[in-house]
Formats: C-alpha cells, structure tokens, sequence
C-alpha cells in the first residue's frame, strides 16, 4: 500500500500545481508559469538598455516640449492680467509670471515735458518703492515696462509722473494704481 499512497501524494500534488511529471515518471517541482519568456544574460543587459533610452528620450522630449529646455523661462504660466481703463480712454495691462511682471499702457497722454512715468510697487499700503521701470509713453501713448522688483512681495503697483532722472519716493499723486492679485 505504500507505493500506491506515494502515488496518490503525487497525483495531489500534481493537481495542486505543486509538481509536475517528467518522462522518467518522476515527479519535479513545478516551473514558475507566470513568467512565459525567459530572456537570456544578454539579451536581459540589452533589452534594458534600450528601455532605459527610450526613457530617457521620453522625458528629455517632453521636457523641452513643456518649456523646460536651457532658454525657457522658469514659469510660463500667466497667474494674473489685469486691465484698467483711465480717464481719456487710455488703457492698462499688468501681466504677471511667477515672480515677474509687465506692465503696458495705451492711450495715456505725455506725463509733460522733462518728465516720466515712474512705476512704484507698494505692500500693505506703506511707502512705495521703486520698481526699477519707467514708461517713456510714443506719439500714441504706448508704453511697456518690465519691473524689476519681485512682484510676489507686493500687493500693488503705482504710475506717478516724476522728473526725467526719476525719484526715490512719490512726488505727485499716482496716475493708475494697479492691485498686483485679481
């Protein structure tokens, strides 16, 4: 009775997916199934190869596609425009990236003769500072200028018509007053 209880074990354990029979009748464990193509040394070593390439060129592609080569910006992301109509029709726009800003006019009238447009930067409606911009507005009363100051410290920006050299603090009340945040 004893081989045909070993037989028996065999058979269950064959059924179990335990073991399987060879051609001697003898029973092996069985071969992990899950994994059907085995690769050989080399082929494994060049297969990831080449994967990690076409990786590589994925994320080297989709990173220069989404602004992130050597020349792109550090944000390209437009947070805030704000537009203004003055009085004469005259029209004012402050587009802000990241921590940069640009300011652009329309229609506005000259500040005079021997005189600017100084723009300032203000928080918590304390004393301007200067922004490091000025807007030399042409025939047409357009002008543009990108400040230097980081505009995420400030809350507001300010147009004042200073004299031509410029000025450490406000001379005369502002001309447009802009909220840095919709």
């Amino acid at each position: 009775m004893a081989p045909v209880r070993a037989e028996a074990a065999l058979f269950e354990a064959a059924r179990e997916g335990a073991y399987e029979p060879t051609r001697s009748g003898r029973a092996r464990p069985a071969r992990d199934r899950r994994s059907l193509v085995r690769l050989r040394p080399p082929v494994r070593i060049l297969a990831a190869a080449l994967a990690s390439v076409l990786l590589l060129v994925a994320v080297g592609g989709g990173l220069l596609a989404g602004g992130l080569g050597p020349d792109a910006p550090k944000e390209n992301v437009v947070l805030t425009q704000i537009q203004r109509t003055l009085p004469g029709g005259a029209t004012a726009a402050l587009e802000i990236r990241g921590g940069r800003a640009e300011l652009q006019v329309r229609g506005m009238q000259s500040p005079g003769a021997g005189r600017i447009y100084q723009v300032w930067v203000r928080k918590d409606r304390q004393v301007p500072q200067p922004a490091g911009a000025a807007l030399a507005v042409d025939a047409r009363g357009a002008a543009r200028a990108r400040l230097l100051a980081d505009i995420r410290r400030f809350d507001q920006v300010l147009v004042t018509s200073e004299p031509a050299g410029g000025s450490p603090l406000p001379t005369r009340v502002p001309v447009l007053e802009l909220p840095t945040s919709v």
